[in-house]
């Protein structure tokens, strides 16, 4: 049964076997470029524009830090074509960790992963100019974990900060354990 366009789907048979991990990324508003905490707030499935039969997910995501552009929402799709689903495997990697993502076929809980509202850190910088007013929005350029994201901003003179970082990042891990795609 295909599922309706533009929805969170609460489930989708992918199967990852021949997907490596690997890094890359479109849309939304525009923030300087340079790393950023991000946090999923939704997801819909899309087909192309150009060709129908090919679907991707629209992953929807606001910026967490630096606390200047939170809430700013930033795109990341996710094709679900075979060959290019490494993309969709790394960014579940950065989301809940890779014991928590299998190199199988598995039916992804999009709907309960969306609604734990993971963080995860992204590299951002300027897509292509588009429209006739040629307007810039940020695209995701890479991911990484939350994880990564804090111990490349953390701030080795600023214990208060670390105590702060360890604490989100105990906060975060204890989110992802809960979604296990292998008890799925």
């Amino acid at each position: 049964m295909p599922i309706p366009k533009s929805t969170t789907p609460a489930k989708l048979t992918v199967d990852f076997s021949g997907a490596d991990i690997r890094r890359g990324g479109g849309g939304g508003d525009n923030v300087p470029e340079g790393d950023y905490l991000m946090q999923v707030v939704g997801c819909t499935f899309e087909d192309k524009k150009d060709d129908p039969s090919k679907h991707y997910l629209r992953w929807k995501n606001t910026v967490v830090e630096p606390k200047t552009y939170a809430g700013k929402t930033i795109y990341n799709n996710t094709s679900l074509q075979e060959e290019n689903l490494w993309q969709l495997r790394t960014f579940l990697v950065d989301l809940l960790g890779e014991s928590k993502v299998p190199k199988s076929k598995v039916d992804l809980p999009i709907a309960q992963i969306v609604s734990k509202k993971p963080k995860f850190g992204a590299t951002i910088g300027d897509g292509k100019p588009y429209g006739d007013k040629q307007i810039v929005k940020s695209e995701v350029k890479q991911t990484y974990s939350a994880a990564d994201y804090k111990s490349l901003n953390s701030s080795d003179d600023d214990e208060e900060e670390e105590e702060a970082t360890e604490a989100a990042t105990s906060a975060d891990e204890e989110d992802t354990e809960e979604i296990d795609l292998d008890d799925i």
